[in-house]
């Protein structure tokens, strides 16, 4: 009876102990974390079972701070040992996986949020910058469409509506748009309750397509939560704190 009770005080003394001292996340940490979301979100369709091949996971700066120094060569073993057990789950990627790497206080030290999304590549990018791609009708120019038949130029901007950021205007000038914190991000905002890596915007011929990136607070469209939408000029949009507003950026 004493040594039952002994073992089971030291269990849970030690379970105290670790969630009061995380041990530092490893790698194999972070591979793990990725597997377990790729079988979860796993998506059947006639002919394959896709996996998701864009994930983002988020951390506690702490454990952030420990990959940093080699962050890009850690992220290609990752998108190797996840291509590898795509193969052996005979599980169908799209495009080659991109993985990034985020932190974020509000995620506990040790522990690791993974968002994960499957989409389609865009074969003909460099294409989009040029605006050469040519389609029934249109051809994509920088953020917009050209309607070849009348020769109009129209393209996006965003305006920040409400929100610290409140007069900023960001023209939608590639085929995908980050927004979030991130200074390098193509809508770059000072709002603090916007994540790093928030959303992004998708350049469409008559529509953009929005889509939250596994944000922390949200994304939001006419007062609900969403993960992807499709937006029409003087659609409004929620994040963070922030209110944005896609508006057509004239015409060439």
């Amino acid at each position: 009876m004493i040594t039952r009770f002994e073992d089971f005080l030291g269990t849970r003394l030690e379970g105290l102990f670790k969630r009061a001292f995380p041990r530092p996340l490893e790698p194999g940490d972070l591979a793990k974390a990725l597997y377990r979301h790729m079988l979860r979100q796993r998506l059947k369709s006639i002919k394959y079972v896709y996996a998701p091949n864009f994930y983002l996971l988020r951390m506690n700066p702490r454990d952030y701070q420990g990959f940093a120094s080699y962050q890009q060569a850690l992220v290609r073993e990752l998108a190797d040992y996840l291509e590898k057990k795509a193969r052996e789950r005979n599980l169908h990627l799209l495009t080659p996986l991109e993985i990034k790497l985020d932190y974020d206080p509000q995620v506990p030290q040790g522990k690791i949020a993974v968002f994960g999304r499957l989409q389609e590549g865009l074969d003909s990018a460099a294409n989009h910058e040029q605006g050469i791609e040519e389609m029934d009708t249109l051809v994509y120019h920088q953020g917009g469409a050209i309607q070849k038949k009348d020769t109009v130029y129209y393209s996006w901007l965003v305006e920040v509506v409400e929100g610290v950021d409140k007069g900023q205007s960001f023209p939608l000038v590639k085929s995908r748009n980050l927004i979030g914190r991130q200074a390098t991000a193509e809508i770059s905002l000072l709002d603090p309750s916007v994540s790093r890596h928030h959303a992004q915007i998708e350049v469409l011929p008559h529509q953009v397509l929005l889509t939250d990136l596994g944000s922390t607070n949200g994304t939001y469209c006419q007062g609900k939560p969403v993960d992807t939408v499709l937006l029409s000029p003087g659609d409004r949009f929620q994040v963070g704190n922030s209110t944005l507003e896609l508006q057509e950026n004239g015409y060439d």
